[in-house]
C-alpha cells in the first residue's frame, strides 16, 4: 500500500463546485452544513430544510436534493442529538469509470476556488504497479484499489472531497465535519453504518 501525500495535512474527510448551484448547495460555511450551525439539534435541522426526509432517526436526518446539477443524497449525522456531520453522496452515472476522475477534477478546483488551497490531497494505491499505468485508475477504482481525498480547513469545519470505489461502481462524496467533533463524529457514523444500515458505506470503505 502506499500514499502520495500533497501538503502536509491528511484528512479522512471529504465539496464540490463549479457547475451553477442552488445557493444552499454551493454554500461553503466554517461553522455548519447547509445553513445548519454545528450541535444544533435534529428538531431545528428539520426545520432548515424545505421537504421531508426520506429516512431520519436519532444519528440521520436523509434528503433527497442535489449538488452541482445532479441528484444527491443530503445526509446529516448527529451525536446526541447535536448536529456533527454533513455529506453529499453524489449519485452520479456515468458510462465509464474513467470520467469519474473529471467530476473530481471539476469539485476539487471548485471548492478550491471557494476556501482557497487545500490542506492535503491523497491519492492512495493499494496496488502500486496501477500508479504509474493512467490508462488503468478506472478499472482500479471499480475494483477498490485506489482512491483520492482532497481536504481543507475551513474555520471550524473539515471539508473533504472523497472518490473511492467498488464492486464496479464509483462514488463521490463531499463531506463537512465539525472540527470540534472530527473524531467522535467519524466513529459514531462508522458505527451506525455497520450495526444499524448493516451494509459498508462508501465513504468508510477500504
Amino acid at each position: 500500500m502506499r500514499f502520495r501525500l500533497i501538503a502536509v495535512l491528511v484528512l479522512t474527510t471529504c465539496a464540490v463546485g463549479v457547475w451553477p448551484l442552488h445557493a444552499q448547495d454551493s454554500s461553503v460555511s466554517g461553522s455548519g452544513f447547509r445553513g445548519a450551525a454545528w450541535g444544533i439539534s435534529q428538531a431545528e435541522v428539520l426545520a432548515l430544510e424545505a421537504t421531508a426526509p426520506f429516512r431520519v432517526d436519532e444519528s440521520v436526518a436523509m434528503f433527497t436534493g442535489s449538488y452541482g446539477g445532479h441528484p444527491a443524497h443530503v445526509i446529516y449525522f448527529f451525536v446526541r442529538d447535536e448536529l456533527v456531520m454533513g455529506f453529499y453522496q453524489l449519485l452520479i452515472e456515468n458510462e465509464e469509470l474513467d470520467e469519474y476522475f473529471e467530476n473530481y477534477y471539476v469539485l476539487r478546483d471548485a471548492i478550491s476556488d471557494q476556501i482557497g488551497i487545500p490542506s492535503a490531497e491523497n491519492w492512495q494505491f493499494i496496488d502500486e504497479q496501477v500508479e504509474g499505468q493512467r490508462e488503468m485508475w478506472g478499472d482500479a477504482l471499480g475494483f477498490g484499489l485506489l482512491k483520492v481525498e482532497t481536504g481543507w480547513i475551513y474555520d471550524r469545519s473539515a471539508i473533504g472531497l472523497r472518490l473511492s470505489g467498488g464492486d464496479f461502481a464509483a462514488h463521490l462524496m463531499v463531506i463537512h465535519t465539525s472540527q470540534d467533533e472530527l473524531n467522535r463524529g467519524r466513529r459514531a457514523y462508522r458505527r451506525y453504518f455497520a450495526n444499524v444500515i448493516g451494509v459498508p458505506n462508501p465513504y468508510f470503505s477500504r
